[in-house]
C-alpha cells in the first residue's frame, strides 16, 4: 500500500501462491474485478474496482480514493500497513474480470477524457500501451478540481517518454501553472486537434452522468459521431 494523494491509496496484490489465475491474465484494460477486502481490525467490506497496472503484470494494481468512512479509515492506514502482527494477514478475495468500458489494442487513435478523480480505465491503458510497446496516437485529457484528485499521475510520467499525451486540466487549484479550465470544445480544439480530424480516432468518457450528457453535446458540435464515442457513467464520485 502507498498513499498517491491525501486522499487515495495504491494497492499492490498478490495471489497467495505466487500464481496469477488464467482469468486475470487475460484482463484487458478496462475490465474490472470485485474485491472483498478482509483487513484486520476492519469491518468486512466490498466493491468493483479496474485494475490500473497492465495485465501482463504478475498481480492487481487498484487505486482507492476515500469517498466514505471505511475507505478513509484504508487509507489512514497506509502508513501502519501490514501491521504489527504477521500471523493476521491483509488479504481480498478477486472475481473477475468483467465489464464492457474495454479499449481495444491497436484499432486507431484514442482520445480519453475523465472528469473526477477515478481515471482507472486510462491508467490501465497508459501502463498496458506502454508495456506492449503501442504506438498509436493517445490523448489523455483528465478534468479534476485540484491535484489532490489526480491519483494515478505521477505513474503515467514516472518513467522517461509516456505511452499517452496526459493533460491534466484544473478548475479549483490555486496554485496550479498548467491548464485551467475543463473539457470543452477549446479545449479539445487545440489539444486533440490531429484526433478530431481523423475519423478512426475513438473516444472514451469515464465520468459522472451530468459530465457525460455535457462532454457527448460537446463532441457533437465538433462533428464526432456517437458511434465513435465509448462512455462510463462513474457513480458517486465527481
Amino acid at each position: 500500500m502507498e498513499r498517491v494523494t491525501p486522499l487515495a491509496a495504491r494497492l499492490r496484490l498478490a495471489p497467495e501462491d505466487g500464481k496469477l489465475p488464467e482469468a486475470f491474465r487475460r484482463r484487458k484494460p478496462g475490465h474490472a474485478c470485485a474485491f472483498s477486502f478482509g483487513v484486520p481490525g476492519f469491518p468486512p467490506w466490498s466493491g468493483p474496482f479496474i485494475p490500473v497496472n497492465a495485465p501482463s503484470d504478475a498481480g492487481l494494481d487498484i487505486i482507492v480514493p476515500a469517498v466514505d468512512q471505511w475507505t478513509l479509515a484504508l487509507v489512514d492506514a497506509c502508513e501502519r500497513f501490514p501491521g504489527p502482527d504477521a500471523n493476521r494477514p491483509w488479504t481480498a478475495d478477486v472475481k473477475g474480470p468483467a465489464g464492457g468500458f474495454v479499449v481495444a489494442r491497436g484499432t486507431g487513435p484514442i482520445v480519453m477524457i475523465a472528469c473526477g478523480s477515478d481515471a482507472s480505465p486510462f491508467l490501465a491503458v497508459a501502463s498496458d500501451m506502454a508495456r506492449t510497446g503501442d504506438r498509436r496516437r493517445a490523448v489523455f485529457l483528465w478534468s479534476a478540481r485540484t491535484r489532490d484528485d489526480l491519483a494515478g499521475l505521477d505513474a503515467l510520467t514516472a518513467a522517461g517518454k509516456p505511452a499517452v499525451l496526459t493533460i491534466p486540466i484544473l478548475s479549483g487549484d490555486p496554485l496550479w501553472t498548467g491548464r485551467r479550465g475543463a473539457v470543452d470544445e477549446a479545449a479539445l480544439r487545440e489539444l486533440a486537434a490531429p484526433e478530431l480530424a481523423d475519423a478512426g480516432t475513438g473516444f472514451w468518457l469515464s465520468a459522472p452522468a451530468e459530465e457525460l450528457r455535457r462532454l457527448s453535446r460537446v463532441l457533437r458540435q465538433l462533428g464526432v459521431g456517437m458511434g465513435r464515442v465509448h462512455a462510463r457513467r462513474v457513480p458517486g464520485r465527481d
